[in-house]
């Protein structure tokens, strides 16, 4: 969600257009910034014309996008409730929220921990160029660009970590318990046996002969150049580890039942329910 400034002051001039009319071009506005600035959400939704780059996560993009939060806002203020139709009141209602929502998560800041053993640069990226679009010469370009890509989006995630640690934001050690070794499963010998050029181990005939070495030999020292020195063993005891040892322990359980008992001669027989069907008790079978 957002709004680059040029889109809100003209979305607040509009003349000669209706509260609905310019509530529905906020939207499409809105979707169009949010494909743009997530590209990986733009190929998930099959936006087209972003499949080539990756999200830009820099601290300096990152600060942008938290200003640009408060446009949509700005706009919506412009716009007179009670013009509108009882949809569309409803659709301003919902949308109103969720930049509110938005608006407040900012102070969270998740992006100082863009890793966990669900989610970050050493699963998203083999999964998202597995699931890409693979049947046309474009769309092979567009793999081999993102892949091209894939170490500034590492280095970038790198120095949010170090953020984070400078920050004293880490996440509870257990989420990061796994994660160095699926750093390490990114690192393989042989390029094309990497998920991330799966693609390029299989064309479909839509992709001419001629095309198919140019466009493999492209993924090919992407991957060499780019991807593979960008997961180096060093990185994860660097800054895996550090983030591993800096992470929060989980806190000991406070709720009565949380916590494990052993079962003494005096505790409650405990009931079981007998192959008939018939509610026994460990003390009634002694």
């Amino acid at each position: 969600m957002g709004l680059d400034d040029r889109t809100t002051r003209e979305l607040m001039a509009a003349e000669g257009r209706t509260d609905g009319e310019r509530l529905h071009r906020l939207f499409a506005a809105d979707w169009d910034y949010t494909m743009r600035e997530y590209p990986e959400a733009a190929t998930w939704f099959g936006y087209p014309g972003q499949g080539h780059r990756w999200s830009d996560i820099s601290l300096t993009a990152i600060e942008r996008r938290n200003r640009e939060l408060e446009n949509p806002i700005r706009v919506l203020r412009t716009i007179d409730r009670a013009r509108l139709s009882p949809a569309d009141q409803l659709n301003l209602d919902l949308f109103a929220r969720g930049a509110e929502e938005a608006l407040e998560g900012r102070r969270f800041r998740a992006e100082l921990m863009p890793l966990s053993q669900m989610e970050g640069v050493q699963q998203s990226v083999a999964q998202l160029l597995a699931m890409m679009p693979a049947t046309s010469v474009r769309e092979y370009e567009d793999i081999a660009a993102r892949l091209a890509g894939v170490p500034i989006l590492i280095d970038q995630t790198i120095d949010l970590m170090r953020a984070g640690l400078e920050a004293g934001r880490t996440p509870p050690r257990i989420t990061l318990r796994d994660v160095p070794q699926q750093v390490r499963n990114q690192i393989v010998d042989d390029p094309l046996a990497s998920p991330m050029l799966a693609a390029f181990t299989r064309f479909p005939e839509t992709v001419p002969g001629s095309d198919r070495d140019r466009l493999t030999r492209a993924a090919v020292a992407g991957f060499s150049a780019g991807v593979a020195p960008a997961y180096p063993a060093s990185w994860v005891s660097s800054k895996t580890s550090t983030s591993r040892e800096r992470a929060r322990p989980l806190p000991p359980p406070t709720c009565p039942t949380a916590r494990r008992t052993t079962p003494t001669r005096s505790a409650s027989p405990r009931r079981r329910t007998s192959p008939r069907g018939r509610s026994t008790t460990s003390a009634s079978r002694r």
